[in-house]
Parts: C-alpha cells; sequence; structure tokens
C-alpha cells in the first residue's frame, strides 16, 4: 500500500489539497491504514492548537504592565562609540581677502566636511539679542548626489550626553540653535558607512583675525559675534 507523505496529511488537515487528491487520501484512511490515521490525528492536534493561538486576547492589566515598564526605560540612547571624526575640507575664514581688504571678520561662518562619500556642509550664525547660535547644516551623498539624504539622525552632544537632537529633511537639511560650549560634537547617523562626528570646534589657525585665539567653542561664539568693519587700504 502506498503511504502519503507527512506534508501531504498537513495539507489535508489545512483543507488545502485539490479536491480529486482529497478524495484519494480520505479513501486511503477508509482503507484501515493505521500509519497514516496516525499522522493525520497528530496533524489535526497541531491545527486545533494553532487556531486557539491566533484567537487568544492577552489580559488588559499585563497589556497596560508592559507599556508602562517601556515608558519607563524610554527611547534608547543615541549611540556614542565607534564614530569617526570627518575631515575639515572648506572653511570660509581660510579663503583669501579680497584685493585691499587687511582684516575681516563676518558674522556668519561656513565650513565643509567629509567622511567617506558624505558631505556636510555647516554654517555658524549668532541670533540677535541671543546668547545662541544658529547651526545650519545640509547632508550629502557625494558619490550619488541624487540619493535622498532624509530622515537621517543628527544631534549635538556635550561629551556623551545628547543636548539636542533632530533629522534631516528631504533636501538633507537640518537646523539647531545652541549654545557654543566646550566639548560639542555633531553627530551624523546617515544609513549607509559609519556614523561621524564632527567637533564643534575651530578647525584652523585664524591668521585673518587679530588678538583672536579660538581653541574651542567659547572662543569660536566669540568670533562669530566679531565687528563687521573692515579696514581697506587707500589709494
Amino acid at each position: 500500500m502506498k503511504h502519503f507523505s507527512t506534508e501531504d496529511w498537513l495539507d489535508f488537515v489545512r483543507g488545502v489539497v485539490a479536491k480529486d487528491r482529497k478524495a484519494a487520501m480520505q479513501n486511503h484512511l477508509s482503507a484501515g491504514c493505521k500509519q497514516c490515521d496516525t499522522v493525520v490525528s497528530l496533524w489535526k492536534r497541531v491545527h486545533i492548537a494553532a487556531q486557539r493561538e491566533t484567537a487568544y486576547e492577552p489580559p488588559a492589566a499585563t497589556l497596560r504592565t508592559i507599556k508602562a515598564m517601556y515608558s519607563i526605560h524610554g527611547k534608547p540612547a543615541l549611540k556614542t562609540a565607534k564614530a569617526v571624526f570627518a575631515q575639515l575640507l572648506f572653511d570660509s575664514l581660510s579663503a583669501p581677502l579680497q584685493a585691499g581688504v587687511r582684516s575681516s571678520t563676518a558674522d556668519a561662518r561656513q565650513l565643509l566636511y567629509g567622511s567617506g562619500d558624505h558631505r556636510i556642509d555647516l554654517r555658524f550664525e549668532p541670533q540677535v539679542d541671543s546668547d545662541k547660535i544658529s547651526l545650519v547644516g545640509q547632508l550629502l551623498n557625494s558619490a550619488d548626489p541624487a540619493r535622498a539624504m532624509d530622515a537621517v539622525p543628527v544631534a549635538v552632544l556635550k561629551g556623551h550626553k545628547v543636548v539636542s537632537e533632530s533629522a534631516t529633511n528631504r533636501f538633507g537639511e537640518f537646523h539647531f540653535e545652541v549654545d557654543l560650549e566646550t566639548d560639542l560634537q555633531l553627530r551624523v547617523s546617515p544609513p549607509q558607512g559609519p556614523e561621524f562626528s564632527i567637533a564643534l570646534v575651530d578647525p584652523v589657525g585664524l591668521s585673518r583675525v587679530d588678538d583672536v585665539q579660538v581653541t574651542d567653542s567659547t572662543g569660536l561664539k566669540k568670533l562669530l559675534r566679531g565687528s563687521k568693519k573692515s579696514t581697506r587700504k587707500k589709494v
């Protein structure tokens, strides 16, 4: 006597076999095959247990307890390890002065950083009648400029503590208003490639500004609030 396979009997119990094959399998059972009857009985019990499981609803009190536990722990902290520092590619302060200009300070500063294929354009600008600095940035992929860089997590950290966090829009742009202090970093978590950080400090020597030494973001804040006046040579 030819027996049907275990998979066949599972489909038979679930009712997903063809009509003619189902009739043949039923006739096989009616002929008194104890081996196949045992397999069918096993799969019937499994099928009944599975149906009961899908209909199960946990107690409402248990659900409230689990939700409360998650609310206590809150959102996972931003990862602060294994991030690389981006390389400075351009600084508007290092750009050559116009002919005839001896020295100058600006109320805004433009910087460009790179990490792998990613480029991040930053602009620092002091806020009027405020101790805060506006930090505007845009994230781009230099290898594929058309690739969308939206919803990329961006955060400002002081040490290992997140001071402020946001995400890029559909153009890869983001914006923060922060008090520049020491040990501040900008952390970017692109979808591809490692996280990278940008230390919010002066990245180059300030040969264009007299008597100003910037070694951290406090000095940068002082620089950004400098005078807009410039001195030109008389012809």
